[in-house]
């Protein structure tokens, strides 16, 4: 009888154990081992009570149920309370699960924008988890919000425009210091979800640097959170695995080389040592983790939408309008690889907008630099209301013009308002504007804008069209620009001595003697002031003065 209940016990629990093991994708043993192995008291006593009652049949008195019934009482409530227990740990299990789906549905909306791949957060999320294990996390909590925070541990990039986060060239400070500000933004966003477990101090951390170098806090060691210090091991590898749009993939060996240089450095020494000894099995995870992962179907449509835009914005030479105005930019072609390169960046400006006034319609036309300091600054403009818009500013990604530098793309068929808001006229004369990009270098340098007073001026055509005048003339313009930034700097050294000319020295030795008077009545006891000695600088010294 007691092998016929252990047999019992074993079935019964074991295979309610194989069924939960299979769709949770666990072992079966630690199934059984958590939620089943304290059930088999209750099946022997339940058995040793059957055994009791089956032999002694004929000798059971009501004394013998009175004894045992306690003890079926108190197997009943015991069962119960397993139950209860089960179905706890099973809404528990539900929760965490609700949580996860959740976040991942959340970090999708930073994967859209980053252009990254979902089975990167899912990679991210296994090495962190497999990392945490082997430094020995057991806190539930604790796992939870280290695998929460790999998830999520980009989604201050909500805060950084689109330009930023995708720009294939190197960032410059600007937006460097832009992009920095992910790690508060995503800190601030997560904080206010209010998580049952730590998140907010991960997603904080994760590009502090175990020198002190890191950012936002300047974190050192120790004080920077574990979880903090394990996501950013996590990322940083498996960011040096994937492609990105400014920098190829790098194989395994050659990852975990650059980790390992910087262990000490970026990255805390232990981590990086456990992370390298046991890749392996860390990268076995993280396959696994983005094999039930999947591509976000809406690129594939987006991307099919460019090609199409990029088909409609090409030069159908076969096209009656394209005809008229073959000429046109044959000519122009022609001038640029000829005359344009010689002449001064304003002379270019003038030709090229008198070509284009024949090429594509337009009452206003400027033409706005990057002037790297995040801004395009009209640098020439010809038209109506052109000596109001001289000279104005916008920033990077703002107004028409600045969206148009920071994405790369053309734009037209939209008014001008937001590009000239607060100038003394009213913009909203201005009906329809045609934007392209000034490309050189795989950078964009500036725009060509034209602004027209009829809507609907420009049609599919137009931008192809001015988008072949912009790659001719946008290698010229950068020229000009560096030969006119040499030339004012030139005037002023005399060629053979390499020394300033006596113009220059006459008005800096005017402004350096005022300023040696000034500082001599600060200074009347004639201790550091003066105009004992005066230093002019040589053309060498030009950037020190």
């Amino acid at each position: 009888m007691a092998i016929l209940g252990l047999v019992h016990c074993l079935s019964n629990s074991g295979m309610v154990a194989v069924m939960i093991a299979f769709e949770r994708k666990r072992h079966f043993y630690q199934v059984w081992r958590e939620s089943f192995l304290w059930t088999g008291i209750t099946y022997l006593t339940c058995a040793s009570v059957a055994v009791i009652i089956a032999v002694n049949a004929s000798a059971v008195t009501p004394f013998v149920l009175a004894v045992l019934l306690p003890v079926l009482v108190v197997i009943y409530f015991e069962y119960k309370a397993h139950q209860e227990k089960t179905e706890e740990q099973f809404k528990h299990r539900q929760l965490n699960d609700l949580y996860l789906r959740t976040v991942e549905s959340l970090a999708l909306a930073v994967d859209a924008k980053d252009q990254t791949t979902h089975s990167h957060l899912r990679r991210v999320r296994a090495y962190a988890e497999g990392l945490a294990a082997l430094c020995g996390v057991t806190d539930g909590n604790e796992l939870m919000g280290i695998r929460t925070g790999a998830l999520l541990h980009d989604i201050g990039k909500l805060a950084v425009d689109d330009y930023i986060l995708n720009k294939p060239g190197k960032l410059t400070r600007q937006e460097f210091d832009k992009m920095k500000m992910h790690a508060l933004a995503g800190h601030e966003i997560v904080e206010q979800i209010q998580f049952p477990f730590p998140v907010a101090a991960h997603v904080r951390g994760h590009h502090e640097s175990w020198d002190g170098r890191g950012y936002p806090d300047g974190l050192k060691g120790e004080d920077i959170p574990l979880g903090a210090r394990i996501l950013a091991i996590a990322d940083a590898f498996d960011a040096m695995r994937s492609w990105r749009p400014y920098k190829a993939s790098l194989s395994m060996q050659d990852s975990l080389h650059e980790l390992c240089s910087k262990a000490g450095s970026a990255f805390d020494p232990r981590l990086v040592g456990l992370f390298n000894q046991h890749i392996d099995r860390l990268e076995n995870m993280a396959i696994e983790a983005a094999r039930d992962s999947r591509e976000l179907s809406f690129r594939n449509a987006a991307e099919e939408s460019n090609r199409s835009l990029a088909h409609q914005n090409a030069v159908p030479f076969h096209h009656p309008l394209a005809a008229t105005t073959r000429v046109e930019l044959i000519s122009l072609c022609e001038f640029c690889a000829s005359l344009a390169q010689h002449l001064e960046l304003q002379d270019l400006y003038v030709k090229v907008a008198q070509r284009l006034r024949r090429l594509i319609p337009s009452c206003l036309c400027a033409f706005y630099i990057e002037k790297g300091n995040g801004a395009l600054k009209i640098d020439y403009a010809v038209g109506k209301h052109a000596d109001m818009v001289q000279n104005m500013s916008v920033q990077v990604g703002k107004g028409v013009s600045g969206w148009v530098a920071a994405y790369h793309q053309p734009m037209m068929n939209t008014t001008a308002a937001m590009e000239f808001y607060g100038l003394n006229f009213d913009p909203a004369c201005l009906k329809d504007l045609l934007v392209v990009p000034l490309m050189f270098d795989e950078a964009c340098i500036g725009t060509i804008s034209l602004y027209a007073e009829s809507p609907m001026t420009y049609s599919h055509e137009h931008p192809g069209v001015l988008q072949v005048v912009a790659r001719q003339v946008a290698p010229i313009i950068a020229d000009a620009h560096k030969r006119a930034t040499s030339n004012n700097e030139q005037r002023l050294i005399e060629g053979e001595t390499r020394a300033y000319h006596a113009s220059y020295l006459s008005c800096a030795a005017a402004r350096l003697i005022a300023t040696a008077k000034a500082a001599g009545a600060r200074n009347p006891d004639g201790n550091g002031g003066g105009t004992k000695h005066l230093y002019l600088p040589t053309g060498r010294d030009r950037d020190l003065s």
